[in-house]
This record gives structure tokens, sequence and C-alpha cells, in this order.
């Protein structure tokens, strides 16, 4: 499932929960001559909150981003590595890490969260080192590291 449509449906559930928790209301305190007009409000409202919201966080926020990190021996790229790992665990809070030979993905150790956010992923070369990470951390990252963007 694509970042939008997770977003998308994250946001819809914020707006049907507050949309339900209104209509609750309207029948506990007896107000059941409440126009409807105000429901189908409610209805609209939602709507568009989710859709303005899902495309700012997609497009601000979520979108994924590369950063390349050169190195040329193994002490700066053990320096960039440490470096990275302090970020996603301290920084992004992204203490859930899956190690391979030549990559390294931080997620979420919830699973709505690690479902609804895209991952923080290191792939190892022989001589950089790509980050591929939400846009948010952009700044974050670019302070740690010496890099090129893509």
């Amino acid at each position: 499932m694509s970042i939008f449509k997770r977003y998308l449906f994250h946001f819809t559930l914020i707006g049907i929960v507050t949309i339900l928790c209104l209509a609750i209301v309207i029948y506990l305190t007896e107000l059941k001559n409440t126009n409807v007009k105000v429901l189908v409000t409610g209805a609209v409202m939602t709507i568009i909150f989710s859709l303005l919201m899902t495309i700012s966080f997609t497009e601000l926020l979520a979108k994924n981003y590369e950063i390349i990190a050169n190195f040329t021996n193994d002490i700066e790229k053990e320096n960039i590595l440490n470096n990275l790992d302090s970020f996603a665990i301290k920084k992004t809070n992204r203490k859930n890490r899956v190690v391979t030979n030549n990559s390294i993905i931080y997620t979420y150790n919830s699973r709505y969260s690690k479902w609804l956010t895209n991952p923080i992923r290191v792939e190892i070369f022989d001589n950089y080192i790509k980050i591929i990470l939400p846009k948010a951390y952009i700044n974050g990252i670019s302070k740690i590291l010496p890099h090129k963007s893509k």
C-alpha cells in the first residue's frame, strides 16, 4: 500500500472517530432534534481534513529522500554508520533495527507506526553509503553527515 493511501486511511479514521463521538454525544444528551446538516457538514469536513492532512504529510514529511555519504576508509565508514545508528535510534525513535550484509533498516517497534511510516534504509556500498529516509529527517541527518543529495 502506498504511503498516500496509508495516511489517507489514518486521517480518515481520525475523522470517523470524531464524527462517531459527536453522534454519541448528540444521542446521550438527547439532542435528537439536531439538524441533519450538522452531521453532513461534519462528514464533509472529515473528508476535507483527511485529504488535506494526507497531502501535506505525504508531500512535506513522509516522502522518501536519498542522501549519499562518501567514505575513503573503514574508519570513516564506521563513524558514518555509528552516527546514523545514533540518529535513527535517539532522534527518530526507531528502535527496531534489521541488519543484513549490505543494509540496515530502522523501523518503529509499534506495529501501527511501522505500517504507517516508511523505514529508514541504509545501504552500504564499496565507497559510499546511501541513506533513504523520510523527508522530515533531512535537516537532522544533514547536520551529522557529509553528503551529496540526489
